[in-house]
Parts: C-alpha cells; sequence; structure tokens
C-alpha cells in the first residue's frame, strides 16, 4: 500500500465489477479485446473513458481543433470520476444512459509534449453501444433497476505487533476510509454509496416510485421491486405524492387505506422477508374506476 490513494481505492471498488468487458462489432461478429490491457482487468489507454479509475494510465482525453485528434491530460487526486461504461457494469447506468463511448485505434502522439505533462494524440475512432458489450457479455443481471446502490466495507489494520504499528500509516488507513464513504457518490454521480462504520445499529434507507394501472374494485400487485439496502431486512412505506399511507409497513403483509378521496382504496407492501433477497411487492386497489397512480416508496433496514 506504499502508494495507495483514492484513485486506486476507487479502482478497487470498481474491480468488483469491472473492466472485464470485450465486445462484438456485429451479434455474430469475432470477440475484440482492445478495450482492455491485456490481459484483462483495466483499461486500455486507447479507450476513451474519460476520467475513470479503471486504467493505469491515469489520463483523459478530449477533442482537440482537429478531426479524429484528442488532448490527453493527466488527472488524479479528486478528479476521477467512473465513465458510463463502468456505471453500467455497476448496475448504476441503465443501457440507454449510456450512449457512445469511443476506442481510438491506431493510437499516436503528435507534435512535441505541452506544458502539464499534456499530449496530442490522434487516431481513428470506433464509436461503440452497450448493444456491442451485451453482443459479447450478455446482458447485466440484475439490471439496474434492480441492483444493489448502498454497500457496506470494512477497513481493517492487522499487525503483528501492536506496540511497533505505525501511526502514520493508520491515519493514512482512516483518512481513505472517510474518503471513500464521502467521494464514491461523487464518482458514481450519486448513484451509489458506501458505509464504512461498524455500528450494526446503522440505519440506512433508499426511496423511489412505480406507476401503477389499477383496475377497479381489484387489488393489483406490482412488480418485484429491489429497494438497493441488501440483503436485510427492511421496511417500507407507501404514500401518494408527499404523504405517507397510514402506519410505516414492515416486513409482514399489512394492508393500509390512505385516502378513500383519491381513489385508491387500499395500499399496501409486503417484503420478502425470507430469504433477505431485498424484494417487496406493492398491493393496491382503485375504488370505483381504473386508474393510474404513481406510488412513492421508502425502504429503510431494520436494525
Amino acid at each position: 500500500m506504499g502508494r495507495f490513494s483514492l484513485g486506486t481505492l476507487l479502482q478497487e471498488v470498481g474491480h468488483r465489477w469491472g473492466s472485464f468487458a470485450r465486445y462484438r462489432l456485429t451479434p455474430s461478429g469475432a470477440i475484440q479485446n482492445d478495450l482492455m490491457l491485456s490481459g484483462g482487468g483495466h483499461w486500455a489507454r486507447e479507450f476513451d473513458d474519460d476520467s475513470s479509475p479503471m486504467d493505469y494510465d491515469e489520463e483523459r482525453h478530449d477533442p482537440w481543433f482537429f478531426p479524429n485528434r484528442w488532448l490527453r491530460s493527466p488527472i488524479g487526486g479528486f478528479e476521477f470520476r467512473f465513465c458510463n461504461l463502468d456505471l453500467y457494469l455497476m448496475g448504476l447506468m441503465k443501457p440507454a444512459e449510456v450512449g457512445q463511448f469511443t476506442l481510438i485505434r491506431n493510437y499516436a502522439e503528435i507534435g512535441p509534449a505541452l506544458p502539464g505533462g499534456r499530449q496530442v494524440i490522434q487516431g481513428t475512432p470506433r464509436n461503440l453501444q452497450v448493444r456491442n458489450i451485451r453482443w459479447a457479455e450478455g446482458t447485466r443481471i440484475p439490471i439496474e433497476d434492480n441492483s444493489q446502490k448502498n454497500f457496506r466495507a470494512a477497513f481493517v489494520v492487522i499487525t503483528r505487533n501492536a506496540s511497533s504499528l505505525d501511526n502514520t500509516f493508520v491515519r493514512k488507513v482512516e483518512l481513505l476510509r472517510q474518503q471513500l464513504e464521502k467521494y464514491l457518490p461523487l464518482a458514481t454521480r450519486n448513484r451509489a454509496c458506501m458505509d464504512t462504520s461498524l455500528c450494526c445499529g446503522h440505519t440506512i434507507s433508499r426511496n423511489g416510485s412505480i406507476t401503477m394501472k389499477l383496475k377497479k374494485d381489484k387489488i393489483t400487485w406490482s412488480p418485484a421491486i429491489y429497494h438497493g439496502l441488501g440483503p436485510v431486512p427492511a421496511k417500507v412505506e407507501l404514500g401518494l405524492k408527499t404523504s405517507i399511507g397510514g402506519s410505516p409497513i414492515d416486513s409482514w403483509s399489512r394492508e393500509e387505506t390512505p385516502d378513500i378521496k383519491t381513489g385508491l382504496q387500499q395500499l399496501s407492501a409486503q417484503v420478502n422477508r425470507d430469504p433477505y433477497d431485498g424484494t417487496f411487492k406493492v398491493v393496491a386497489q382503485a375504488k370505483g374506476f381504473d386508474r393510474t397512480f404513481t406510488i412513492n416508496w421508502w425502504a429503510s433496514t431494520i436494525s
């Protein structure tokens, strides 16, 4: 851990999902490996991965004044951000959000180096999309809607002899712990967070919404919803707009009647308690007429 930094730590977190993505140019074409360095595991220098920590070059490429030219600039410290492909592989971005990403082929430096370690380079862009990854690797499981967003991690220092422990090193580990907890949301564009506390009573919460088409006087079940808290016991509250229907709905099946005037006769949540698979279903019924409701949900861990 001599040069262990925040960027390195973000990379090791990112390795839980990538970067091992191959691609095809057509659904049945040859599998291509050149997004990665030899041996896989890290993005190649030629992949324009924005400010991703998932490579070894610690650089970014910005379009230059002429077609097929880029300005390569060094990055570090708090500049790292996971690129769209990283976020897709991590289950934090829908395929439609990723857009186009570019592999720079025939990569070559042009002219002398510029101040600040910058360099103009030229090449031939190969523009790719998530479908190219899917043709080689298949569809990501689970999809973004059902993937975990809140994570926990512990930082542990192991020593042979506590009396000779390097306190400077301990302070560095503590600083990295704090940085990861604060910086992961920024690096993932507020799509994920990390809890590094060791307090068993710490409560984690998450919220979302689902739109349901309800038949009059008929109970309707939603598809399974993943609350993103991980495989833990959780309670779920439901409501319309900013109001919560009835008392908090916990892990047992219960019915609530929030407000007859809204036309929503029943509203309840059923959380799968065994096993703790992190899913729940909304159960609702419309009164009098077929109606469409957007139902808000709030989920929190049960300590």
